[in-house]
């Protein structure tokens, strides 16, 4: 057995103080695990779902093996951990969050029961954090791209109705934005303001030696984009910040010179003209490729996936994982590869990644807006004797999709 590393079992309550204020309280209690949440059992898997806040466990195969893991399956438990979450590896904390924030969280989530079907358990849990004055570094810098991102989601006659009372009912969209610590009246905008300004607080200056001063700003946007040149923390927010570069000629002294830029930011950052968004950078999503006959009895002419189809064809796919549109086989309809891919209890779990290429910026908002949101899998497939059933399937490639022939075969950017 590999060393055991030391996570923590989080359970949060709700109280009140004498004072009527709602405060939430996490207590912790030690709770070991063997490996990267994978486990030889289901007992274990189950035991280490209950630590970080879902239930159950799903499998997968391994180098042929079974393995369990934590939650229902992998959407849910990618939602959970979010990012390599670990109790012992917490980010920094922002010094002081504004009383504002806290009570609007405080209010999300005295309202989840509104939310709708699309909120996380991370969303929740940092909401939680949030209300008793508590905000990470990250999730800081996430807020600001957040917001940008949803505010169209406050402008409908149902949130007008909650806004002026004559709905009791939010809508799913202003409880999110209550839950990232947003206002719902005139100053809506204030808590992306304040994010926006922690962002630049933390954000390092990118300095680097060139050998040849870039012409224009174009050339020092690729040479970013290409690593060329390092930006330090900066790659994790858009904002306008002053770049110096040096640069020497063949033996000649060194000259420095400066600009100013749009630091485009990952993930799913918005790229803005004025006050317009005209492009996304760096979008990536997660979500089912397909899904078994276990949640999709048959897809939209009757076929159905047997558990274990795609155990065989994941390998040779990994040697070129390539995203497609609409299944046109081209150069010019590649949109972009998967970085992971996997296949659970519920059917094949990816990660994709939008190329940046500026002939794409309409797939990156439609992903990054949430209007494009489901796959379609290109392939060899094998039927049983009804000749409905897929029991194996030799895959070649995943197409973005506007209607997929799986209605299950859905993705959320992230």
């Amino acid at each position: 057995m590999r060393g055991q590393k030391k996570f923590l079992k989080v359970k949060t309550t709700k109280t009140k103080t004498l004072n009527g204020e709602t405060v939430y309280k996490t207590a912790s209690t030690d709770k070991a695990r063997v490996g990267k949440d994978r486990y030889t059992t289901a007992e274990e898997a189950s035991e280490r779902a209950e630590a970080i806040g879902c239930s159950g466990y799903h499998t997968h195969t391994e180098d042929g093996e079974t393995v369990y893991m934590p939650c229902e399956n992998m959407g849910v438990y990618e939602s959970t951990v979010g990012e390599g979450y670990s109790a012992s590896t917490e980010s920094e904390k922002v010094a002081k969050v504004p009383s504002y924030i806290q009570k609007n969280a405080r209010r999300g989530l005295d309202l989840l029961e509104f939310a709708g079907d699309g909120l996380t358990q991370k969303t929740i849990r940092e909401a939680r954090s949030m209300a008793n004055g508590k905000v990470s570094d990250d999730k800081a810098k996430r807020m600001a791209a957040w917001f940008a991102r949803h505010k169209s989601d406050l402008d409908s006659p149902r949130a007008d109705a909650y806004l002026n009372g004559d709905s009791e009912n939010p809508t799913a969209g202003q409880v999110a934005w209550l839950l990232w610590g947003g206002d719902l009246g005139k100053n809506k905008m204030r808590a992306m303001e304040w994010a926006e300004r922690q962002a630049d607080d933390k954000s390092a200056s990118c300095v680097e030696d060139v050998t040849t001063p870039p012409a224009k700003m174009e050339d020092i946007a690729m040479r970013i984009a290409e690593g060329q040149i390092s930006l330090g923390k900066s790659r994790s927010v858009s904002f306008m910040k002053r770049c110096v570069i040096s640069t020497q000629d063949e033996g000649k002294s060194k000259k420095r010179f400066s600009t100013r830029m749009d630091i485009a930011a990952s993930p799913s950052e918005a790229v803005y003209e004025g006050n317009r968004i005209i492009d996304y950078q760096n979008v990536t999503f997660k979500g089912y490729a397909s899904t078994n006959e276990d949640t999709t009895k048959e897809d939209r002419i009757g076929d159905y996936l047997r558990r274990g189809a795609f155990r065989k064809t994941i390998k040779e796919f990994k040697k070129n994982p390539v995203m497609l549109i609409d299944h046109e086989n081209s150069v010019k309809n590649i949109a972009g590869s998967y970085a992971n891919m996997v296949e659970d209890d519920t059917g094949l779990f990816v990660e994709g990644v939008i190329s940046n290429a500026p002939e794409l910026a309409t797939v990156r908002i439609l992903i990054a807006e949430g209007h494009l949101k489901t796959l379609s899998i290109g392939g060899m497939f094998y039927y049983e004797d009804d000749g409905k059933a897929i029991s194996q399937v030799d895959l070649m490639e995943v197409s973005l999709v506007a209607i997929p022939m799986n209605p299950d075969a859905r993705f959320e950017a992230v």
